[in-house]
């Protein structure tokens, strides 16, 4: 048994790691911000884990490990031991106890070492079959036991001895060439997973940060870079589990696909691959066995290897015509509705023809969604005032006052909107369909803290005037939701491109434009407050968010191009993972390559860490299969005003389980930071991540 247990007492200035017969000293409990209810035996990070207690003159012969609560259960790991590759291995936690003889609940998770399945986690004994290692190695598993109410943990540590033959080839690692650590996590869906972020691999604009692991946690996993085939669907084939280790690519002009296991997400989700595609590529896009559900891009031949279900339609540039039209100048008057209709239907009996029909209609693409990208209309009042003098503004509308110009362009804005929506469902296409970017609340950054998260989720005023109900004759069609756009679709798509980050901003600066912590509350506002919209009026419109996979420059960038620099390592891999946590029904990874389908210049190793944040994803799919609710703490407002670390949870169809995504966008590298897992009230236990992990893992609800 590695490690010692601790108390802390009141009447010592320091961490007493044995404590003997002690009297006059009242144990002081560990302080914490967000709850005072018990917490889990801390665990000493001072003494090596390999070292024994030895008795000093003048001490008792015996040692006492004492619980930091005298009602607190006893995790028991066993002692430490070595094994050689290959070995099939059992962890014995049987002997853990509770002083009151309560019934205990087992969790076995790894601390740190090479990546195994756990198989049994949630039971006493835990099996696994020892990894090939290349040199000695030391596998450090921890063992946390729970009550229901107080949780203890105890590590154990296994070393672990490489065979002859594995040990041929002298690759032992060198500064420079530092890999991403890599975890375990156990082969049952509904107790699997691991946690990840720890930005340490040679990717451009990564960030970087030093290798870091563990948790303080009950249930389930945590940390990453690891695997294995605990997917609930078609997991055959591909690379095997125990062997998988996630490595980030560093040559340019590559995506790894290889290396993954097959996984796919429950069918709900539609995750969307509008990423680089590569000539000479297989038939059958790599995207739609790993994680993704449909192609927005891909080369003829994979497209044509498609269902219709793996299909997801882009129509760019809505107000663009041969002969330009006032609309491509944003305003909204002197179009010619008839020729747009007509260059409409040129366009898609292109798409039909690409995508055809079983009875071949002249005009309907076979596809699953279809999403608007326009893009041509001003917001702020000071932009539509502008248009005022534009010569297709009609003279009667050009001598409005200003406030009834700005509602006169408004309406008039949103009812061509409306009739592109319209002229696709006349066309007989059923299927999901919306505008790019303009949901019921438009994206924002500078805004969210402006006002209360009541206050977005309820009041008229916030709302995208496209939404709204431009036929109500009086002003009061500005409070009025949803208007004939938002009826006209049936899924709304926010845009959440991390515009305002760039790789040389600080560490943290809560709430700005240039912080480098803000990302995640960010995109989970733009996700979570227009899903309460959509749940507001009783809709299943599915929300599908937009990401991209580089900083996207906003305003002036200097010399640099910082719209081709990848967003950082943890922040893709967040964002393939907290979407679903935030209600949203699917992801739309998009990118644009001037008509090419990839750039020789580019390191994708980003697409890399969002496709395997998409694989950690997939090991709970028992729970994401079923009918589960969101749990969310705090609001996505107070967590990016308050420069918050973030945790959401899922709720089990039964119940019985939660499972809780957690990160700290703000943390630096080698920073802990602990979640405090309290579910209506009662706490499960707690998380501990360092740097940028992402921790998934799993509670029972009592």
């Amino acid at each position: 048994m590695s490690g010692w247990k601790i108390r802390r007492l009141s009447c010592v200035p320091f961490t007493i790691f044995a404590v003997l017969v002690w009297s006059g000293c009242q144990s002081e409990p560990p302080q914490h911000e967000e709850s005072e209810a018990p917490t889990a035996v801390q665990q000493s990070t001072d003494v090596p884990p390999d070292t024994e207690p030895v008795a000093t003159p003048g001490s008792a012969a015996e040692v006492t490990i004492e619980p930091a609560d005298p009602l607190a259960p006893v995790a028991l790991a066993g002692d430490d031991f070595q094994v050689y590759a290959k070995e099939q291995v059992t962890l014995d936690g049987s002997g853990s106890y509770h002083p009151l003889g309560k019934q205990l609940s087992y969790s076995w998770s790894k601390k740190s070492g090479p990546v195994v399945a756990l198989v049994g986690s949630q039971t006493a004994e835990v099996h696994f079959t020892a990894p090939a290692v290349q040199k000695k190695t030391t596998l450090v598993v921890r063992l946390q036991v729970s009550d229901g109410q107080l949780v203890d943990d105890d590590e154990i540590n296994i070393v672990i001895m490489p065979l002859v033959s594995d040990n041929d080839d002298d690759s032992s690692t060198t500064p420079g060439d530092q890999q991403p650590p890599v975890d375990i996590f156990p082969v049952e869906n509904q107790n699997s997973s691991p946690t990840n972020g720890n930005d340490n691999s040679a990717v451009p604009g990564s960030g970087g940060g030093p290798p870091s692991s563990g948790s303080d946690n009950t249930n389930s996993n945590l940390n990453s870079n690891s695997n294995d085939n605990g997917n609930s669907n078609d997991n055959s084939g591909g690379t095997d589990p125990e062997a998988f280790v996630f490595q980030p690519s560093t040559a340019n002009n590559v995506l790894n696909w290889e290396q993954f296991p097959e996984f796919h997400l429950p069918a709900k989700f539609r995750v969307i691959w509008g990423g680089p595609f590569f000539d000479g590529a297989d038939a059958v896009a790599p995207a739609l066995s790993h994680g993704f559900s449909h192609l927005a891009s891909a080369t003829s031949q994979q497209l044509a290897n498609t269902t219709p279900q793996q299909r997801a339609l882009m129509w760019y540039s809505v107000s663009v015509t041969p002969n330009p039209q006032p609309w491509l100048d944003r305003v909204p008057w002197g179009n010619d509705l008839a020729y747009y209709e007509t260059q409409w239907l040129n366009k898609f009996a292109a798409f039909a023809d690409k995508y055809p029909t079983a009875d071949d209609d002249p005009y309907l693409p076979n596809v699953d969604l279809i999403c608007l990208d326009v893009e041509s209309h001003y917001i702020s009042d000071a932009d539509i005032l502008s248009t005022r003098n534009h010569p297709a503004v009609p003279p009667e509308i050009k001598a409005l006052p200003n406030a009834e110009y700005i509602d006169a362009y408004k309406r008039a804005m949103a009812e061509l909107h409306t009739m592109a929506h319209e002229f696709v469902i006349e066309l007989g296409f059923s299927g999901p369909l919306g505008i790019y970017g303009e949901p019921p609340v438009r994206r924002t950054v500078s805004a969210i803290p402006q006002k209360s998260w009541l206050e977005w989720t309820t009041q008229p005023l916030v709302l995208n005037f496209m939404s709204k109900d431009y036929t109500v004759p009086d002003s009061s069609w500005l409070s009025t939701f949803p208007g004939p756009m938002y009826e006209a679709t049936s899924g709304q798509f926010p845009s959440t491109y991390y515009f305002y980050e760039y790789p040389e901003s600080p560490a943290a600066n809560p709430g700005a434009w240039s912080g480098a912590g803000g990302f995640l509350s960010y995109m989970l506002f733009n996700i979570e407050v227009n899903d309460a919209w959509v749940k507001s009026i009783a809709d299943d419109d599915p929300v599908i968010v937009f990401q991209w996979m580089r900083f996207h420059c906003n305003g002036p960038c200097g010399d640099e191009p910082k719209d081709l620099q990848p967003i950082r390592p943890h922040m893709a891999e967040a964002s393939a993972i907290f979407p679903i946590f935030g209600g949203a029904k699917g992801m739309w990874l998009w990118d644009y390559y001037g008509g090419q389908g990839s750039d020789p210049n580019m390191n994708f190793a980003m697409y890399e860490y969002y496709v395997y944040g998409l694989y950690r994803l997939s090991q709970y799919n028992d729970i994401l299969e079923g009918d589960y609710t969101l749990y969310r703490p705090a609001n996505a407002r107070d967590t990016y005003t308050n420069s918050a670390p973030v945790w959401r949870g899922i709720v089990s169809e039964d119940g019985h389980t939660l499972l809780v995504a957690a990160h700290d966008p703000y943390a630096v590298p080698g920073e802990v930071t602990q979640y405090t897992i309290d579910y209506n009230g009662q706490v499960l236990g707690t998380i501990t991540t360092t740097g940028w992990e992402i921790a998934l893992q799993t509670f029972t609800i009592p």
